[in-house]
């Protein structure tokens, strides 16, 4: 697999410190090296790539690529979120006690609730727009998202 210039081969592969910018492409490159087989007989692989900004671990993404003589593909796996809108209000589900706040685009904090488990948390008072969420649970773990209400 190669990024950029840096090339290295075997089975797993880490790449740190590549630095990119919004909106712009991540530059893979991947090739049999040293091929011994050649047309139909190339394998096909698989390769997980996982991506974060390692200062946002929640920032986490994971795409699966698949290449081949035949075959080729890229799917994004995304992680389950820990809290979604729906019309019942902002459902939940963590691991063990966590801290969910929601904030308006102006940064005003508008809801607060400690949460356990599974559940909803009530969120008929709010305007329809945009907002902001963050949870964060007791050993410190925080995730981030945003979510309509309509």
């Amino acid at each position: 697999m190669c990024c950029g210039a840096l090339c290295e081969s075997g089975t797993t592969v880490t790449k740190n410190n590549v630095k990119i910018q919004t909106g712009d492409m991540l530059p893979l490159q991947f090739e049999y090296m040293n091929p011994t087989f050649t047309g139909e007989e190339y394998p096909v692989v698989t390769a997980t790539i996982k991506a974060m900004d390692t200062a946002y671990p929640e920032t986490l993404v994971t795409f699966n690529i698949v290449m081949g003589p035949n075959v080729s593909s890229l799917s994004k796996v995304e992680a389950a979120k820990s809290v979604r809108y729906t019309q019942a209000g902002l459902e939940y589900n963590v691991n063990g006690q966590a801290a969910i706040s929601l904030y308006s685009i102006t940064g005003t904090q508008v809801l607060a609730a400690k949460v356990n488990g599974s559940g909803t948390v009530d969120t008929h008072s709010l305007r329809p727009g945009v907002y902001i969420y963050t949870v964060t649970a007791t050993d410190g773990n925080r995730s981030t998202g945003k979510i309509h209400v309509r």
